[in-house]
């Protein structure tokens, strides 16, 4: 039981460690916005127009 517990916590703090190292990097892959496939319900593209972080959308 004890062993168990010890590997649940080291795979917790290495997920954690793992986050860390990718938190603040951001890839600059040329574009961004927001990409909508038939997945997502209804879309309130209104409020998508609004919002200037959104400068294209991929159907």
């Amino acid at each position: 039981m004890k062993t168990k517990v010890l590997l649940c916590t080291l795979a917790i703090l290495s997920l954690g460690l793992i986050f860390l190292s990718f938190k603040g990097k951001k890839e600059n892959t040329g574009y961004q916005g927001i990409d909508v496939s038939r997945y997502q319900k209804e879309i309130d593209w209104k409020e998508v127009a609004k919002d200037k972080n959104i400068p294209m959308v991929l159907c």
